[in-house]
């Protein structure tokens, strides 16, 4: 999928009205349901998400079609995983800001209507993402931010912005296994922050 900053790349600049047509196909594709065919999940994930079962999980996605996002899930039955699915059709329609503050903004905003809806408490959360957007937006939350840098966005990058940071889901499944395991035992605090609630971003 393209991402805002290659389009940025692409069209040799961030100007609103340049991007315009970029921003619009990368729409239709991430609307598209075709794009399911090329989504590939990580090796073991079934295995990873087993480990995580003490917490309640949530998909947050800015895929403009959960109906597509619930489809592959399910193909992959991985879908029983998850208290519940958010992509960026609960967001209203706004105009293009910029790559940047724009991304960040549309993952804040979806981010507000899960932690409105199931009244989480901030500090018992932690957020999984792959991009600095995903990292910026559960900061300005005060979720606890979490990257893995299997995706788009170098390691280098993401622990600017996260408290822990992974090369890949299985070292972060290994990491949070025995932090649950403490909270569950009501023990001392844990680097999660006695976190009961983990939101992932992407997991492919």
């Amino acid at each position: 999928v393209l991402s805002g900053e290659i389009l940025a790349q692409m069209a040799g600049t961030d100007s609103p009205e340049k991007l315009l047509p970029l921003i619009e196909f990368r729409k239709n594709y991430l609307a598209s349901s075709d794009i399911v065919r090329f989504d590939k999940f990580f090796p073991k994930i079934e295995s990873a998400l087993g480990k995580l079962k003490k917490a309640k999980l949530y998909l947050v996605t800015l895929r403009e079609s959960k109906e597509q996002v619930v489809k592959l899930l399910k193909e992959e039955k991985l879908e029983s995983f998850f208290e519940e699915i958010l992509c960026a059709d609960r967001l209203e329609r706004k105009d293009f800001k910029g790559w940047k503050e724009g991304m960040i903004e549309r993952k804040y905003n979806l981010l507000q209507i899960l932690i409105h809806e199931k009244k989480f408490n901030l500090l018992s959360t932690a957020y999984v993402g792959d991009t600095v957007y995903d990292l910026i937006a559960a900061r300005r939350h005060g979720l606890t931010p979490i990257g893995i840098s299997s995706g788009f966005t170098p390691h280098s990058e993401l622990i600017l912005h996260a408290d822990h940071c992974f090369e890949n889901l299985e070292q972060f499944t290994e990491w949070a296994e025995p932090q649950l395991k403490l909270v569950s035992a009501n023990e001392k605090e844990s680097s999660l922050k006695n976190g009961s609630h983990i939101l992932v971003s992407e997991l492919k």
